[in-house]
């Protein structure tokens, strides 16, 4: 900006360019409408590049609050979802620690029902023990004077045990040998040839039977002093009974059964063969009938 002295100026380059003066002025006004224009170019252009920069700059920062207040609402879910699993877990936990609780609650009722169950059966067994020695010593009592009566006590005292599986009452069996002898007028319930033979007497104390290592029987009604012999059945080929094995004896309501085992030579396979007697009153001679083996 020359100031005061544009005047001078403009006349001096007239004079030097050879032109008038007004062309150069002219020229000046066009030279500084054109500077003029490119500042305002240059300047709207930066203001317009601040302007875009700003609203990008306001587009990135409100779309970064978006995204922070996105990830912070993640966040809260993350943390909400991580305490109810935690909570889940102790519920879990707790849940476990109540079924372990009860479990072993039940355990130990279970447990404690069983031993008091095992104490009522060892008790009721006693009872029926002493039942049975009772009656036992009753039956002795009665064996002078009522016989009859002396064997249906004797046989209540063993039907006190053995109709539950209990263990043998020495007691009651005793007062049964004895009630059967003298309800037999003394006389042996089945006479017996040496000491070898084995006796049985049914429940009822109606029957007897004898066996000996041989596998010889004889059956008979207690008292009886004719018991009839039994034959056991035949063997197939190459089978023999085994001498060193007793033959075991039982009764049924109506049959007498025997076990005896047999061994075949070929193999020494063995079997035990199970035969049954009718029990039959009178001079009848029963026939045996198998049952089958094992």
């Amino acid at each position: 900006d020359r100031g005061a002295f544009a005047a001078a100026w403009f006349k001096l380059l007239a004079e030097l360019y050879g032109v008038s003066r007004t062309l150069i002025e002219q020229r000046e006004l066009r030279r500084q409408a054109r500077n003029r224009r490119i500042t305002i170019g240059i300047t709207g252009a930066v203001i317009v590049s601040l302007g875009t920069a700003l609203a990008v700059s306001l587009v990135f920062r409100q779309q970064a609050v978006e995204s922070a207040q996105i990830a912070q609402q993640q966040r809260d879910v993350a943390l909400k979802a991580a305490d109810a699993e935690r909570q889940a877990r102790e519920a879990e936990t707790k849940a476990l620690d109540e079924q372990r609780r009860a479990r072993a609650e039940a355990e130990a009722s279970r447990d404690e029902a069983e031993r008091q169950e095992a104490i009522a059966k060892r008790e009721a067994v006693a009872a029926r023990r002493e039942t049975a020695e009772r009656l036992a010593v009753q039956a002795v009592e009665q064996l002078a004077g009522r016989p009859e009566r002396a064997l249906s006590l004797a046989a209540d005292a063993i039907r006190a045990y053995r109709s539950h599986g209990d263990p043998l009452v020495p007691a009651a069996l005793g007062a049964a040998m004895k009630a059967t002898l003298a309800f037999a007028g003394g006389v042996p319930v089945l006479p017996q040839a040496d000491t070898g033979w084995r006796l049985q007497v049914s429940e009822n104390l109606l029957w007897a039977a004898q066996a000996d290592r041989d596998g010889n029987l004889r059956l008979g009604e207690a008292g009886s002093s004719r018991p009839q012999s039994l034959g056991m059945p035949a063997l197939p080929a190459g089978w023999s009974w085994t001498p060193e094995r007793d033959v075991k004896l039982g009764f049924g309501p109506r049959h007498l059964v025997a076990m005896r085992q047999a061994r075949r030579a070929a193999d020494d396979a063995r079997r035990v063969h199970v035969i049954a007697w009718p029990l039959l009153a009178g001079a009848r001679r029963p026939l045996p009938q198998s049952l089958g083996d094992f």
